[in-house]
């Protein structure tokens, strides 16, 4: 079946950079499509520039990468995929996961992971079935 969990120890974790995790996620998924976008949330910032992104519409905890890309799933209209990354043992807060709930709900693929295999599976069973 598509997309079936996999117990969490056959996947291993990602452990350098958050950086150099979504330059590697980015360039795999531009071996499948260009209509993707990376939303660079991340980071430390002075409070004023904080203030200003989210007047601007950046919204806390949304998912590091959309990907857009419709197709029909045993009959079942599925928008895209949306992943949110993390590095070692870190999980999602509690916002990321708000977020990837809601993508979920909506019909969208929608997952976090710290493992490059676990990308590379799932975009691999998505695009090419």
């Amino acid at each position: 079946m598509l997309f079936r969990s996999k117990d969490k120890s056959e996947f291993k974790k990602y452990t350098g950079s958050e950086n150099d995790f979504q330059i590697s996620v980015a360039n795999l998924i531009r071996c499948y499509t260009d209509k993707f976008h990376h939303s660079p949330n991340e980071g430390l910032m002075k409070p004023q520039y904080g203030s200003k992104r989210k007047r601007m519409g950046v919204s806390a905890g949304f998912p590091d990468f959309i990907i857009i890309h419709h197709k029909f799933i045993s009959g079942i209209p599925v928008p895209g995929i949306v992943i949110e990354l993390k590095v070692g043992y870190n999980k999602p807060t509690p916002e990321q996961q708000a977020w990837l709930n809601y993508f979920n709900e909506q019909g969208w693929i929608a997952f976090w992971t710290n493992s490059m295999d676990k990308v590379i599976e799932i975009l691999k069973e998505y695009f090419e079935k």
